[in-house]
Formats: C-alpha cells, sequence, structure tokens
C-alpha cells in the first residue's frame, strides 16, 4: 500500500517523532531471518485495556472514559503528524502501572494523503462502515477512505466494547463492518450514564459527517460520569 509506513525502521523512527505523553514508547526494531517485522517497545506488564474487559459487564463507566479520553490525547499526536494509526481496538491501547492507558502498535500506520485520507484497513470489531463498503458488491470507489472520522468511530467502538462488554460490530468480512449497526448502548448497558451514552453512539454513527471531526473533539463532550 503506497502510503503506509514502510518497514520496522521507519516505524521505530515515526514512535521516536511521536514519543511523549499517551504513546507507548519503542526502543528498537528489526526483521527476522523469515523477513517478519518487529517492534521493541516497553514491557507492557500491566497489559492491556483489553484484558480488563469482562464479556458480561465490560470495565466501570468512569474508567472507561478515563481510558478513551487518554486514547484521544495520544491519537491527536498521531494525527497531528499527519497520520492514522488504522487498527485502534482495546487490544492496542496499553495500560502503565499507574493505570494510564497508551496508544500503542502503529504497525498499521498510514499517512494521509491530500485528502487526508489512507488506505482502507483496520480490525472488523472496531472498523467504521465506510472502511468495509469497500468489500461490497458493485463498489466502485477508491480504496483510500479510512479518515480521521474513521478513527473517530474505532474510538466510539472501544468506548462501546468497554461500557457493554461486547464489541460492535461482528461477522468475518469487511462486508460485515459496513451493514452493521450497533444496538444502543443502553440496551446492553442500561447503567450507562445519557452523556456517556451520546456521545458513545455520535461516534458511531453510520454517516462520518454527523460524528465527531476528531478525537479532540470526541474527548472535549462532557460524559455523563
Amino acid at each position: 500500500e503506497a502510503n503506509q509506513i514502510g518497514g520496522p525502521w521507519a516505524e521505530a523512527h515515526l514512535l521516536n517523532s511521536l514519543s511523549g505523553d499517551f504513546i507507548l514508547p519503542i526502543r528498537n526494531a528489526d526483521t527476522t531471518p523469515e523477513g517478519t517485522r518487529y517492534l521493541v517497545t516497553d514491557v507492557a506488564a500491566h497489559g492491556t485495556v483489553m484484558d480488563r474487559i469482562d464479556a458480561t459487564i465490560g470495565v466501570p463507566e468512569e474508567q472507561a472514559v478515563s481510558w478513551v479520553r487518554e486514547a484521544c490525547n495520544g491519537l491527536a499526536r498521531v494525527h497531528r503528524h499527519g497520520l492514522l494509526h488504522r487498527d485502534v481496538k482495546p487490544e492496542n491501547l496499553f495500560l502503565t502501572e499507574s493505570g494510564k492507558c497508551l496508544v500503542g502498535d502503529l504497525s498499521l500506520a498510514g499517512a494521509q494523503n491530500a485528502s487526508g485520507c489512507v488506505h482502507a484497513g483496520g480490525t472488523l470489531e472496531t472498523m467504521a462502515p465506510e472502511v468495509g463498503a469497500i468489500a461490497l458488491p458493485g463498489y466502485g470507489g477508491g480504496h483510500e477512505v479510512y479518515s480521521v472520522r474513521s478513527e473517530v468511530f474505532s474510538l466510539g467502538a472501544t468506548l462501546y466494547w468497554m461500557l457493554t462488554g461486547t464489541p460492535p460490530v461482528s461477522g468475518t468480512s469487511y462486508a460485515d463492518a459496513a451493514s452493521a449497526t450497533p444496538v444502543d448502548v443502553w440496551e446492553l448497558a442500561p447503567h450507562v450514564t445519557r452523556g456517556t451514552r451520546d456521545i458513545t453512539m455520535k461516534a458511531l454513527c453510520r454517516d462520518p459527517a454527523e460524528r465527531f471531526p476528531d478525537p479532540a473533539a470526541l474527548r472535549a463532550s462532557p460524559c455523563g460520569c
């Protein structure tokens, strides 16, 4: 893919340039004899957000909101460098000893084109519908459709997953992401406050124009907790 960050050393250089709060530090990068690239990061001894999600009850609302706000800060830094993470999900949000959330694993990161987009990609469970749409029969558009608002959808999907214990998108293919319509947070987690429910569902709007324009706007929205 023409606008994907190329090679482990390029990624290492990229992550070093992003060094700061809310980004998982990287120490080295290399390629195995078989050609598989890998990164050496700080040891994530305290796991990821995914490790903390109970499939029945998720995580406490206040904690979920705090982690997503910290992820918003990390992604805002990524975006200021003209990049998109392209794989925001609970497994790629790492926790420190103090419980702070760090954005990590930029192996799918891409440089934004003149329109602010990158090639479609990501993980199904947090994939925006416009990204999955490239797999629909008869699709005639380009594949550089992943935008900052697609990243906002993935943030909302991550928050939804934490609040409900269930990802908002299910299936086995991009086409499933294109047609997914997440049920309301309140149907699965009626205890969640209105403010948190509203920002989650806004981030998950099918129409990108109806979502928050960027992670900073999502972070600034008042939650209910």
